[in-house]
């Protein structure tokens, strides 16, 4: 077991709840309703596979020796190539990020404060501009 399944071992299974979405900052979320599951994999890595809308996803993440690592692809934001994304546990959760096109960046924050609940935001950054949430996906147990 390692400190990533440790802190989410009471968030294993199944859980569904809300996606909002929105491109800019300036648009209103537009709300679908989301399935998530997170499964732990060889005993020190967490599989996030997730389905809004007619869309679908999966998050890989996993411990190196400078935090944590994430391969990441979905229907919607990153395909058909997969988004590698670097990181670490902060507090009671998980804050990872990459670059992307030319000065863009990506980051995902995943909070396992209560074994109820699950929340994930996903924020993007354009070059001179500060960062907006873009995906905020709020999770409950089924």
């Amino acid at each position: 077991m390692s400190t990533l399944t440790e802190l989410f071992c009471d968030h294993t299974g199944d859980w569904v709840g809300t996606n909002g979405l929105r491109m800019l900052p300036s648009e209103a979320f537009q709300q679908t309703t989301t399935s998530w599951s997170i499964r732990v994999v060889a005993g020190h890595s967490l599989l996030l596979n997730y389905h809004w809308g007619d869309n679908d996803g999966i998050l890989f993440i996993g411990p190196n020796d400078d935090g944590l690592t994430a391969t990441w692809t979905d229907s919607f934001h990153q395909q058909p190539q997969w988004m590698n994304l670097t990181g670490g546990i902060v507090d009671s959760g998980l804050n990872l990020s990459a670059h992307y096109s030319e000065g863009f960046q990506w980051q995902m924050f995943i909070a396992a404060t209560d074994p109820g609940r699950l929340a994930v935001t996903m924020r993007n950054v354009a070059p001179g501009e500060r960062p907006y949430d873009a995906v905020d996906v709020t999770l409950s147990r089924p």
